[in-house]
C-alpha cells in the first residue's frame, strides 16, 4: 500500500471516526434533554395542608375510628394521580360502612386543598362487599363534597344525616 493510500485511508478513518463521536454527543445531548421535559413534565406543585394536621396524623384518626378494622390510605401527588387521597378500609359490620366512608372523607378534608377522595370500604363477610364514594355522594362526587361537608377544612366530622346504604 503507498503511503497516499495510507493517508487515505487514515484519512477516511478519522471522518468517520468524528462522524461517529458528532452524532453519539448529539444523541446524548437529546436523550438528556428529553428526560429533563419529562421530569418538569411529571413535577407538581405541592399542595398545601388545609389545617394545622399532617396526612400521617389524618390517616391515624381513621385508623382509629371506631368499628375500622383497617387502614390503608395515602396521598398522591404525581402525575396522573395529583393531589388526591386514596385507600381502603376494611370494617366487619356492614350496617358500619357508610357511616365510617362519611366520618372518613370528613377527616381527610381535613387535609390537602382540593384533594379528590377516592376510599372504598370493604366489609369482611362471605360476600365481600364494597362502598365507595359513589354510594356516599352520587355520580357527582367533587361537586358534593363541599355540598356536604362544607368548605375546607372543615371540623373532621360528617352531618348528622348518612345516605341511605343501599341493599
Amino acid at each position: 500500500m503507498s503511503s497516499k493510500e495510507g493517508q487515505g485511508l487514515r484519512s477516511f478513518a478519522m471522518a468517520v471516526a468524528g462522524s461517529l463521536i458528532k452524532r453519539t454527543v448529539g444523541l446524548i445531548i437529546l436523550v438528556l434533554f428529553i428526560v429533563a421535559t419529562v421530569r418538569l413534565m411529571t413535577t407538581v406543585p405541592d399542595i398545601p395542608m388545609t389545617s394545622k394536621f399532617t396526612d400521617e396524623q389524618l390517616f391515624a384518626q381513621v385508623a382509629a375510628l371506631e368499628g375500622v378494622d383497617s387502614a390503608d390510605i395515602a396521598y398522591r401527588n404525581e402525575f396522573g394521580n395529583d393531589n388526591i387521597y386514596v385507600g381502603t378500609i376494611i370494617v366487619s359490620q356492614r350496617d358500619q360502612a357508610l357511616r365510617l366512608l362519611d366520618h372518613t372523607v370528613a377527616i381527610l378534608r381535613q387535609g390537602r386543598r382540593n384533594a379528590s377522595i377516592i376510599i372504598v370500604v370493604n366489609v369482611k363477610s362471605a360476600t365481600g362487599e364494597a362502598f365507595g364514594m359513589y354510594d356516599l355522594l352520587g355520580s357527582d362526587v367533587h361537586s358534593n363534597l363541599d355540598k356536604r361537608y362544607g368548605p375546607q377544612p372543615g371540623n373532621g366530622m360528617p352531618p348528622a344525616d348518612l345516605p341511605v346504604l343501599r341493599k
